[in-house]
C-alpha cells in the first residue's frame, strides 16, 4: 500500500490535526535533537542530552526530506512528536508500536 493511501492516524503514520495542535501546548517536555539516521525501513534514529531513541514513521522518504538543511528538530514524548522547524510535525512510533498502514477511507 502506498503511503500516501495511509488512512492511520496510530503513532508512526498520520498526524491527526488535533494531535499535532496538543504537541505543540505550552508546558510538555520539549528535547533538542539530532537525527542521526533515516533509514529506508522507517526506522529513525535520534539523539540529544541523555537521549537515544530509535523510532519508526511508515513514510521514511517524507520524513528523510524534512531534513534537507539538517538534523535539528524537536520531540515531544509526551505525544510522541517530532516537530521538524520549517517541515511540520511527525507522528513517531516506538519498535513495539510499528503496525501496517490502513487504508484511506477517502481513497
Amino acid at each position: 500500500m502506498s503511503n500516501r493511501t495511509c488512512g492511520s492516524y496510530m503513532p508512526g503514520h498520520g498526524m491527526h490535526w488535533i494531535h499535532g495542535k496538543k504537541s505543540l501546548e505550552d508546558g510538555q517536555p520539549v528535547i533538542r535533537v539530532k537525527v542521526v539516521a533515516v533509514n529506508d525501513d522507517g526506522y529513525i534514529d535520534i539523539e540529544g542530552d541523555d537521549l537515544e531513541l530509535t523510532l519508526w514513521h511508515h513514510n521514511p522518504h517524507r520524513l528523510r526530506s524534512a531534513f534537507y538543511v539538517g538534523g535539528i528538530a524537536e520531540w515531544r514524548p509526551k505525544y510522541h512528536v517530532l516537530y521538524v522547524i520549517g517541515s511540520g510535525s511527525f507522528n513517531l512510533a516506538t519498535r513495539d508500536q510499528v503496525k501496517p498502514c490502513k487504508p484511506s477511507r477517502w481513497t
